[in-house]
């Protein structure tokens, strides 16, 4: 590995440590734990840790490791740079197979094409040139020299070699077809492929690649160049040449083939090759990220649901018709491009109507049908929290069939976006109609149609909004898409708290352990991140594997810090309704620092009140008092007040207190367990009064100010 990626590596493990070393070692201390204790009795709440842990181990071999491997097999080179767009790295490969195969036309062809679009690449971020300084291409100067050689193969080399340079340097296709007509052996391996490209006439492109094919030349090439000319086009007349055969049927991409088969009606066809679009060259560690996103996100699902847990077979029976309406979400793409001849690519106003009333819409539809069929047929949705369960996992299903296809055709980048980012987006726009009918049920109790569809069409817009500014050039922009994530993430913890708000199996022995769920699933998220850069060092190389690390904490850990926090504030409130507080998303306190007051913690903990120094005054007598609190509050609008009771009574001005009451100085104010928290008592202005269930303000009168420790 060359110096400055062994120097980005050592700033990684730097920034990694500052920020998962530094507070396990806090916390560590502040438990008084060794660790040699934490290692070898591992514990949920130090999960970071160990995947720092892990995470360093990674980095420590990746920077022992040399970097880009020259003695990789050239074909294996090629295909993993043509699907992680590593230009440079094929311009490698094609070089390794023409110093092999002298008079390989094909290479001669696509290391001018890798060589070119490298180049367009030097201005951008993190390039690759220096690791093949010593590789190049002929000019075409020197091309145009081979034709005057003495010798028959290095003439040929020099014509096909300059009708190359022009076509793909300099987009002179006359000049092209000039030296492609003096090559004198016209049946070689890929002459009639670039014939092909030169061609402005689609009947003769199509009768130069079928003349590739027929001489058994180039043929999977041809084969892909014949399919993408019909497919771009729009004309399929001549398709059947290729469909028919089976053999050549198995180099066209399968979106070719399907979208022939439905104009054909061959719609059983249709669903076959739209499995095969799927699944098809999944390979292990495809199919390992894809199982692994489902299952962090599915235990996400589940532990939201602490009162009454789902049925096994009915989870299973959810996915399994969510798959099946997944293979129908092809059929109507298809039919919105065959009968309505609207797609993307036309224009910014078309594409965001595209992404939001086709994409969205069709997606949408297709997400919440096996959810519908769930609530229709089966005795599973008992609650509310249950609407957003069984939708969820058929979102789920949805967004993970579509990683596996991603997966296989994209690069490894990818992996990161549909783990963190969309995964959870297409769970959240799901939620949208999920909620609306949660309303509809249980809390308006009326309007369900009207609440269905106003939730439906916010989740076409949501869902086409972020899809618009990902897909269109135009507009293409990483930030809209990154708040649309955040604000997303943000709402769908505030439907999952007051649908446990409003359970009709609320339990308040029942808690909801935040501090589990939010280690699992973002330890889990950033632990995906570490195994993707250590598999992208094995399989393609360590420099290329410490880039994208880099770019994917830039990019990916603020919204996994985020989500860690929106699950943290999940704040259970017995038949509360809150409404969504975009005041509180940007408020800094919590959307840079996360802090959060976990008030429904409380009830339960044994707690000792003491002096606040000279501002306690008319408590000072009974100053240090244990005791418990009792349960947790609503009075006035805010719920962060605090009861407990006393076994002997405290006389103060004449009157007798059993019964006291607190809250912090300001609203939200987290209690920390390791140190003094300032709060405020009061106590029932009327002490003849026992203690009220749910007293009003005015029925309070304030004490003193006192210091509150947790007893361990």
């Amino acid at each position: 590995m060359s110096t400055g990626y062994v120097a980005l590596n050592i700033f990684i493990l730097i920034a990694l440590s500052v920020i998962f070393l530094a507070p396990a070692i806090r916390k560590m201390i502040r438990k008084k734990l060794t660790i040699k204790e934490v290692l070898l009795k591992p514990r949920l709440e130090y999960g970071m840790l160990y995947i720092y842990l892990f995470s360093v181990v990674c980095i420590i071999v990746t920077i022992n490791s040399s970097g880009f491997d020259e003695n990789r097999d050239p074909d294996e080179v090629i295909e993993y740079a043509k699907k992680e767009e590593l230009f440079e790295h094929q311009y490698w490969a094609y070089n390794k197979k023409l110093q092999k195969y002298r008079y390989d036309f094909e290479a001669v062809y696509y290391i001018n094409l890798a060589q070119k679009k490298a180049s367009e690449t030097k201005d951008k971020f993190f390039e690759w040139s220096d690791n093949f300084n010593s590789i190049r291409i002929l000019s075409y100067y020197e091309f145009y020299e081979l034709t005057k050689s003495d010798k028959f193969m290095e003439r040929e080399l020099g014509y096909f070699g300059s009708a190359a340079t022009k076509y793909i340097h300099y987009s002179d296709k006359e000049e092209a077809l000039r030296n492609l007509d003096s090559l004198k052996i016209k049946n070689k391996p890929f002459v009639n492929c670039l014939y092909g490209l030169c061609q402005e006439d689609t009947d003769l492109k199509l009768n130069y690649f079928k003349k590739e094919i027929e001489g058994n030349g180039a043929q999977k090439i041809a084969a892909h160049l014949y399919a993408n000319t019909c497919y771009l086009n729009n004309d399929y007349s001549k398709f059947d040449y290729l469909y028919a055969n089976a053999k050549l049927n198995s180099y066209v991409p399968s979106y070719i083939k399907m979208e022939y088969a439905f104009r054909n009606g061959h719609l059983l066809d249709f669903l076959m090759l739209d499995i095969e679009r799927v699944f098809k060259g999944t390979k292990p560690f495809v199919l390992f990220s894809g199982l692994l996103i489902l299952f962090l996100w599915l235990f996400f699902l589940n532990s939201l649901d602490p009162f009454e847990k789902e049925k096994t077979k009915r989870v299973v029976f959810t996915f399994g018709i969510s798959i099946v309406f997944f293979f129908l979400c092809g059929y109507l793409y298809q039919s919105v491009h065959h009968f309505f001849e609207f797609d993307l690519g036309k224009g910014a106003l078309n594409d965001f109507i595209y992404c939001t009333f086709v994409i969205g819409a069709i997606e949408e539809l297709i997400k919440i049908l096996p959810f519908l069929i769930v609530l229709k047929f089966t005795k599973g949705v008992t609650e509310p929290i249950d609407y957003l369960f069984y939708s969820g996992i058929s979102a789920l299903t949805f967004s993970v069939l579509e990683d596996i296809m991603y997966f296989n055709t994209h690069t490894i980048g990818v992996i990161y976006s549909r783990a963190i980012f969309t995964s959870l987006s297409h769970i959240a726009d799901t939620s949208f109609i999920a909620y609306a009918m949660v309303l509809g049920k249980y809390y308006y109790k009326r309007n369900h149609a009207l609440l269905f569809i106003g939730g439906f069409l916010v989740a076409c817009l949501s869902h086409g909004i972020y899809d618009f500014f990902i897909i269109n050039e135009e507009t293409k922009v990483w930030v809209i898409p990154f708040i649309i994530l955040l604000l997303q993430s943000w709402w769908f913890v505030h439907i999952v708290n007051n649908c446990l708000n409003n359970s009709t199996h609320f339990d308040p022995q029942i808690k909801l352990k935040t501090g589990n769920i939010g280690t699992i699933v973002c330890g889990g998220l950033f632990l995906i991140i570490v195994i993707v850069y250590a598999h992208t060092a094995i399989t393609i190389s360590a420099d290329y594997a410490v880039i994208r690390f880099f770019i994917a904490l830039i990019y990916y850990f603020y919204p996994i810090f985020f989500l860690n926090v929106c699950i943290n504030r999940l704040d259970i409130f017995e038949g509360e309704w809150n409404k969504f507080s975009l005041k509180k998303f940007i408020d800094p306190h919590i959307f840079f620092a996360g802090i959060n007051h976990k008030y429904s913690s409380m009830p339960g903990k044994k707690i000792v009140l003491s002096p606040y120094g000279r501002q306690t005054l008319k408590l000072l007598p009974f100053l240090p008092l244990r005791s418990e609190v009792k349960e947790r509050l609503k009075i006035g609008d805010y719920k962060g007040w605090f009861h407990f009771e006393l076994d002997f009574p405290l006389v103060i001005t004449g009157k007798y207190y059993h019964s006291i009451y607190f809250r912090t100085k300001e609203n939200e104010v987290p209690f920390e367990e390791d140190q003094r928290n300032l709060v405020a008592i009061y106590a029932l202005k009327n002490p003849e009064l026992k203690a009220m269930g749910k007293p009003e303000t005015k029925d309070l009168v304030f004490i003193d100010w006192v210091f509150l420790s947790f007893v361990p």
